[in-house]
């Protein structure tokens, strides 16, 4: 398929990524497919990255620049969605990068299989990573409908899944949904509601996404606060959503366990004592619902703090 009959939206939050943004934008305009709107919105970054996204506004008339107030990487691409003019849409973070074939591959099955979103995997790279160049021919792709894929919120490695980047999105899909502004974790929020209005999803088992691991991003700091319980939040919302529907116990399942695991972080990135009561209390709460309990839910639910001095976080 070597058409590019549809116009796709690409948008790229901006903020306090001025030794990154180049690499990004350049992987974006140097797509092999190249009917793109490239919207990058500027979140009232107080470096260089605004003025970088004007120099390549001028450079590629493809590229539109949204000057806004500080308002999170959420708010960022709600603003970003609301310009989009694109039938279909994907999210680029400004500090990873994209294999020139990206878009062209998830476009391609995306049409082809007449699905709601394409889902690439992606692989983690450093600064001193080198990138390799390969060719995509005849991509391995998984075809899902709308069960199968809500049942990949639930596996252990969902995080393929979970993550609002490496995908492309039918633009329809956002005709009601938009990101929850102000919060961490804001892909947990609202992938399972873009899943649940999905019919179909094509999965491309090829690495297209680079994921950028630096030191200072948002979901790495050392120091376990107040606001890092979104992580939990996240979890519970998809729980809440998907009470009184067949996934109820695996929703409860994900819930529970992950509160585990996110007591054990809290403890080691040494939370106050109030957050790690907290999070035991909603443990028991969901524990005391749960009629599958496993073996390790119920170690952790009478020693909760020996588990946590030997459980890996890191």
């Amino acid at each position: 398929m070597s058409e590019e009959k549809d116009l796709i939206s690409v948008i790229v939050p901006v903020y306090n990524v001025q030794a990154f943004l180049p690499q990004c934008v350049e992987s974006i305009i140097n797509q092999t497919y190249k009917n793109l709107e490239i919207i990058l919105v500027d979140d009232g970054t107080p470096d260089e990255s605004g003025k970088i996204c004007d120099e390549y506004q001028k450079k590629d008339a493809r590229i539109k620049v949204i000057h806004k107030q500080n308002g999170g990487l959420s708010d960022a691409r709600n603003a970003g969605i609301e310009i989009a003019q694109g039938n279909y849409i994907c999210f680029i973070d400004s500090d990873d990068l994209i294999h020139k074939d990206y878009i062209k591959c998830q476009y391609e099955q995306i049409v082809a299989t007449n699905s709601d979103v394409s889902i690439c995997l992606f692989d983690n790279f450093f600064e001193e990573t080198e990138i390799k160049d390969f060719e995509v021919v005849n991509p391995e792709i998984q075809e899902l409908d709308k069960h199968n894929l809500t049942l990949k919120l639930f596996e252990k490695n969902n995080i393929h899944y979970i993550c609002a980047w490496s995908k492309i999105y039918k633009r329809s899909l956002f005709e009601t949904l938009r990101f929850d502004v102000g919060r961490l974790h804001e892909d947990e929020f609202i992938v399972y509601k873009i899943f649940d209005l999905c019919k179909k999803a094509v999965v491309v088992n090829v690495p297209l996404y680079l994921y950028r691991q630096r030191q200072g991003s948002i979901t790495k700091a050392s120091a376990y606060k107040q606001k890092n319980l979104d992580s939990f939040y996240s979890i519970l919302s998809c729980y809440e959503f998907f009470v009184g529907t067949e996934y109820e116990n695996l929703a409860l399942n994900r819930l529970i366990n992950s509160t585990a695991f996110i007591y054990c972080v809290a403890k080691a990135r040494k939370a106050d004592k109030q957050i790690l009561k907290f999070l035991l209390g909603e443990y028991k709460k969901y524990y005391k619902l749960n009629k599958t309990k496993t073996l390790k839910q119920r170690l952790f639910y009478f020693f909760p703090n020996v588990l946590a001095k030997f459980k890996k976080v890191n």
